[in-house]
């Protein structure tokens, strides 16, 4: 009977490790945010990993110095803005496929103000997060007045 127990107990682990990576990108996404937000009852594993969230690619504009790279969280909530200096067509390719199909991406936060968007087929890292401002954002003079 013990056997039995053992093994079955086993069988439920290898259930509850492997499920998650048969789930599509955003449930996964999503559970990975939810497991990452939980701290571990017995110890064993790192602190939770505070910041990661899911968020969307709008658009990507050319600023004066740098690439700003729109991205919207869940709905209702504001643009942000996150700047990114070099634009490889790689990257470009990337982002406007993400931001045609709307796809849902992991944002990591890094050191300083940097941060990492992860997607089901890359990531972009060195982004920047634009600091509080008076004003409009440099390069973005076209955009005003087209909301809403």
């Amino acid at each position: 009977m013990t056997i039995v127990v053992v093994l079955g107990g086993f069988v439920v682990l290898a259930l509850l490790v492997a499920v998650p990576f048969s789930l599509d990108w955003p449930a996964y996404l999503r559970w990975l945010i939810a497991v990452a937000a939980v701290p571990d009852p017995w110890g064993l594993a790192s602190t939770p990993w505070p910041g990661l969230e899911e968020v969307v690619v709008e658009t990507v504009t050319q600023g004066p110095d740098s690439h700003l790279v729109w991205i919207g969280g869940p709905p209702g909530a504001r643009l942000r803005v996150l700047t990114l200096p070099a634009l490889t067509p790689e990257t470009a390719a990337l982002l406007d496929g993400w931001a045609a199909a709307g796809t849902p991406l992991l944002q990591v936060p890094g050191p300083g103000d940097a941060y990492t968007l992860c997607g089901p087929t890359g990531s972009v890292s060195d982004l920047k997060s634009v600091s509080d401002r008076t004003g409009p954002l440099p390069g973005t003079d076209h955009l005003i007045g087209t909301a809403g």
